[in-house]
Parts: structure tokens; C-alpha cells; sequence
């Protein structure tokens, strides 16, 4: 699971061309909350073991979702084809709807083949 996490934060860190330079920048509230968060966790391991387990599934999961969607947009966003640049619906492009639907039919096809 940290390993998702950091290649999530490492696609959106990167500037991703596709959403128009956004990123996520790491600064010290950041990096406080995260470590927060892996605390938090930690107790929740010693206190609830199964529980979190199972949250840290559903977590992952998400998490691995939303970096597939990411590289993927990267990916198609290097065909430079213009129909994927479309808008839809206000700020939702072809192309996100193309990645958040690959990217979040991987989280299923995972757990079918087992991981």
C-alpha cells in the first residue's frame, strides 16, 4: 500500500502534462499528514487488526485506481489527438472519462486474477 501511495503522489507531483501542468506540491502540512495518517494507522493496526485490514484494502485499492487513471491520461494525452481534449461536462474532458474508466475497472479486474 505505500508503495501505491508513493507512486500516486510521485504521478501527481510530476506536473502531469494532461491536466495542464497541475500537481500536487509536497510541503511540510503535507508530509505532517501523511506521517499522521500512517500513525493513525499503526494504532488502528495494534487496536483493530482485521478491520484494518480490510480498510487498508479498500484504501489501496483507490489508491492504485487513481494512479492507473493518472498514467493512463499520460499516456493518451502523448497521441496528441484533439478529440480527447473535448469538454463533456464543464471541466471533465473525453479523456478523463477514457482514464477514470480504465483506471478504476483495473481496482475490480485486481481482486478477479487475484492480484
Amino acid at each position: 500500500m505505500l508503495g501505491t501511495i508513493v507512486m500516486t503522489l510521485s504521478s501527481k507531483y510530476s506536473r502531469a502534462w494532461s491536466y495542464g501542468g497541475y500537481g500536487f506540491y509536497i510541503n511540510k502540512n503535507a508530509f505532517l499528514g501523511f506521517n499522521g495518517l500512517m500513525l493513525v494507522g499503526s494504532f488502528m493496526g495494534y487496536l483493530l487488526p482485521s478491520m484494518t485490514s480490510i480498510v487498508a484494502q479498500v484504501f489501496g485499492s483507490i489508491l492504485g485506481g487513481a494512479g492507473v487513471m493518472v498514467c493512463t491520461s499520460e499516456l493518451l494525452w502523448l497521441f496528441n489527438y484533439k478529440n480527447f481534449k473535448v469538454k463533456v461536462f464543464k471541466m471533465v474532458r473525453v479523456i478523463d472519462l477514457i482514464s477514470g474508466l480504465i483506471g478504476f475497472l483495473s481496482i475490480p479486474l485486481y481482486w478477479l486474477v487475484k492480484g
